[in-house]
């Protein structure tokens, strides 16, 4: 994660940001935090899972963007080309985040990636003007407003689906033409058995707080990783995938 830094006028005065996407820094990105309000549309571009940190055991939804670590298959660094349809909102905020305030406890705040290409003096949109904020910074201010408060509901998301065991490790088999075989573990999506299982008042409970969108969304993705063969496959490069297959840990091929 590149290092950012809380936006001031002190600091920012004379910066300006360029208002497009910076590929170069998603290159050697296997991922993308997603949250469930874009599911719906992220699912016709990449496979949708959820990922557990080790250490904190908590559950964030992805685009997965590629088979190895630090591949992203999605970008041809050769012709600069994004290779999808969808660009996740955490890509629409670039080089912006949220993070702490600086000597303010449990206080979030906007902060910019001063090494991003896109942020320069000469060429973009000022951050400030002779008023103050300028109209692009509070228009990012917003985005990220409400970016936060999309992650928090897909938070809140995740663990109705732990709460109600309609999640399920999965994993990805990789069988290469030239016969190496590899596993993808940690992966998690939702659990179709348990899913059809669900009682009534909770299927209605669903119904009525639209959750169905996201979990069929996470559902429908998967296809995509027929998607990552055929990306991995198109660059001479990489070794040729022959064969993708999705199952349970430790089933029988």
């Amino acid at each position: 994660m590149p290092k950012t830094t809380p936006v001031h006028p002190d600091l920012h005065s004379k910066l300006k940001v360029k208002e497009q996407i910076d590929f170069n820094e998603l290159a050697q990105q296997q991922f993308s935090a997603l949250t469930a309000q874009e599911f719906a549309q992220a699912a016709s571009s990449y496979p949708i899972v959820m990922l557990k940190d080790g250490q904190s055991g908590m559950f964030v939804s992805v685009a997965l963007w590629g088979i190895e670590a630090g591949q992203n298959l999605f970008f041809n660094t050769g012709s600069k080309h994004w290779d999808a349809v969808h660009l996740p909102n955490e890509m629409q905020c670039q080089p912006f985040s949220i993070g702490p305030a600086v000597g303010e406890n449990n206080t979030l705040t906007m902060h910019i990636n001063e090494t991003s290409e896109l942020v320069q003096e000469n060429e973009g949109r000022s951050l400030f003007d002779s008023e103050g904020e300028s109209a692009f910074l509070k228009s990012m201010q917003a985005k990220l407003a409400d970016h936060y408060q999309h992650q928090l509901f897909t938070k809140e998301f995740i663990n109705l689906m732990l709460e109600k065991q309609l999640l399920k490790e999965i994993e990805l088999m990789v069988a290469f033409q030239d016969g190496k075989v590899k596993r993808i573990k940690g992966l998690y999506t939702i659990d179709e058995e348990a899913l059809s299982k669900l009682d009534q008042d909770t299927i209605l409970s669903f119904f009525k707080r639209n959750l169905f969108i996201p979990i069929y969304a996470i559902l429908g993705s998967l296809t995509q990783f027929n998607r990552l063969m055929k990306l991995n496959n198109q660059d001479h490069e990489l070794p040729k995938i022959a064969r993708l297959q999705m199952r349970t840990p430790d089933s029988e091929q």
